[in-house]
């Protein structure tokens, strides 16, 4: 939302609504015949924590897509009558977007030395870290007190969308992330340009199912060195797939258009 804020927000009837409605439509659909044709092969053995979902909608996690197309729209052709309607992290979106114009328009933080900025991301990290800390000290705690004879789940600790602290942190990191000056790369170009498309391809259950199978949480407990090379293997699995799928996707675009362009109308 920053990012789309922070270049679109000049640009104002100058927006290509087609055109994002097009990529966002194209990549979803894109992903979801492709997760048909994976679910139909992948035929996960008994025991394991993959579950083969339903075909209505492969993810409940992209409803951030709507959202997002809805912002953006909204910044084309503002309606504030629409206002009254937004839900809690539809105006959270709208937030984001209108402080990534502000942003490019006004700089605050250009005063601001890039230690300070730093700095503070590195502390509301730590803060992260100690609220993880103290909720599973809790657990563990309230699970020894119940002497319950199952095994431990550790608790899951989630922020979201509109929560504080990673709207700040994501502040900090673009604002960061602009300071730097570097000239046009294809490679970080085709990064960027397959990001969303990995966002598709990783948030959903389905995939999140054969991501649990691994044991994270003994192999962090007895050799903290191998978790962090298991999790980075499964960050480049994950973004390679997202690669592959957007390069293939990019590969059939390509032959529409060529296509399009030789047929006689």
């Amino acid at each position: 939302m920053l990012i789309s804020g922070y270049f679109l927000t000049e640009r104002g009837n100058d927006i290509k609504i087609g055109k994002i409605a097009g990529k966002l439509l194209g990549h979803i659909a894109f992903v979801t015949v492709l997760l048909t044709l994976v679910i139909a092969v992948y035929n996960p053995a008994s025991g394991k924590r993959v579950r083969i979902p339903d075909t209505d909608f492969y993810s409940n996690n992209w409803w951030f897509v709507g959202y997002y197309f809805a912002v953006v729209f909204l910044g084309k052709y503002w309606l504030c009558s629409w206002l009254n309607k937004l839900s809690k992290e539809a105006y959270a979106g709208l937030f984001m977007f209108a402080l990534g114009g502000y942003i490019k328009k006004f700089d605050p933080f250009k005063k601001v030395p890039s230690a300070v900025l730093i700095l503070a991301f590195v502390l509301l990290c730590a803060w992260v870290m100690f609220n993880y800390r103290n909720v599973t000290m809790n657990a563990i705690a309230e699970y020894a007190k119940n002497e319950l004879g199952e095994a431990y789940a550790p608790p899951a600790v989630s922020y979201s969308e509109y929560h504080i602290l990673p709207i700040l942190q994501g502040l900090l990191l673009f604002e960061l992330f602009r300071r730097i000056r570097i000239r046009g790369n294809r490679v970080i170009n085709t990064l960027a340009g397959a990001s969303f498309m990995v966002y598709l391809v990783h948030d959903v259950e389905f995939i999140r199912g054969i991501w649990k199978q691994n044991d994270f949480i003994t192999l962090l407990y007895e050799q903290p060195f191998l978790f962090l090379l298991n999790l980075l293997k499964w960050a480049v699995i994950i973004y390679a797939a997202g690669l592959l799928a957007y390069a293939c996707y990019s590969a059939l675009a390509r032959w529409i258009r060529r296509y399009r362009e030789k047929t006689p109308e």
